[in-house]
């Protein structure tokens, strides 16, 4: 398994809740275009600002941190791209750590169900606390099932596209490392390969030339002994020959 550093999982993270954010996005149109909508309450919740009653939560934070932070003004035509930079920050965060915690707890934030738990988190935290505390919605008891049914369901979404977009980020990341190993080893393995054929070959030319050489010794060997044995043979048929004539003597 590759080895991914705290910030690499980190950067991760942030780049698939991006994903999980778009992909809630297509949950929200979806819904609409299936007129599955649920019907919001009226008068559950009372804005702070006259504003906020024609703005989206993300549209109002947008107005905040340009107004309140960077003391500037935000164009009202400028509101729906302000809002959804909000919105993919917002799931790009909870991605970060998401990715933190996928590197960390393998076993427990990783593969679907511990993606719809990151999403379920993710909605108690966000849709039922962070937005009460910092008046953009009202607390959750107000609000009926359905409407917190279709929040889970977008929170859900988005924590399922998010952890898609984890595993494909490290596929990509695992096959470039891949493709990096083999760029880096062919090159010297192909240069290697013609010094190991020639050795090969030369290897195999020097065990050619010492079989010959054994080869001919032993057919020299071979020559040897076939001329000691007839030498040996010659000898023994000369004395049998000169043996009587030497007793011939001696019997008269």
């Amino acid at each position: 398994m590759r080895h991914v550093t705290p910030m690499g999982a980190l950067w991760r993270g942030i780049a698939a809740g991006a994903v999980g954010s778009g992909i809630q996005n297509l949950y929200f149109k979806g819904i609409a275009g299936a007129g599955a909508m649920p019907e919001w309450p009226k008068g559950v919740f009372e804005p702070p600002e006259e504003r906020q009653k024609s703005e989206l939560s993300t549209v109002t934070v947008a107005r905040r941190f340009t107004e309140g932070l960077a003391q500037r003004r935000l164009p009202e035509q400028r509101h729906p791209l302000a809002g959804q930079l909000v919105h993919y920050s917002f799931g790009a965060g909870w991605g970060g750590l998401y990715g933190l915690a996928l590197e960390s707890l393998p076993a427990a934030a990783g593969g679907p169900v511990g993606a719809l738990a990151f999403g379920t988190m993710v909605w108690a935290v966000g849709d039922n606390t962070i937005l009460p505390l910092f008046r953009l919605s009202a607390w959750p008891h107000k609000y009926p099932p359905q409407v917190h049914a279709f929040a889970l369901g977008a929170h859900l979404a988005y924590g399922l596209g998010t952890w898609g977009g984890v595993e494909a980020a490290g596929a990509v990341a695992a096959d470039g490392g891949r493709r990096g190993a083999l760029g880096a080893v062919g090159p010297a393995a192909r240069e290697g390969a013609p010094r190991r054929a020639a050795a090969g070959g030369a290897q195999g030319r020097g065990r050619h030339r010492r079989g010959a050489r054994v080869r001919a010794a032993a057919r020299t060997g071979r020559r040897r002994g076939a001329a000691d044995l007839i030498d040996a043979e010659h000898a023994e048929r000369e004395s049998r020959a000169t043996q009587p004539r030497r007793l011939s003597p001696g019997a008269g």
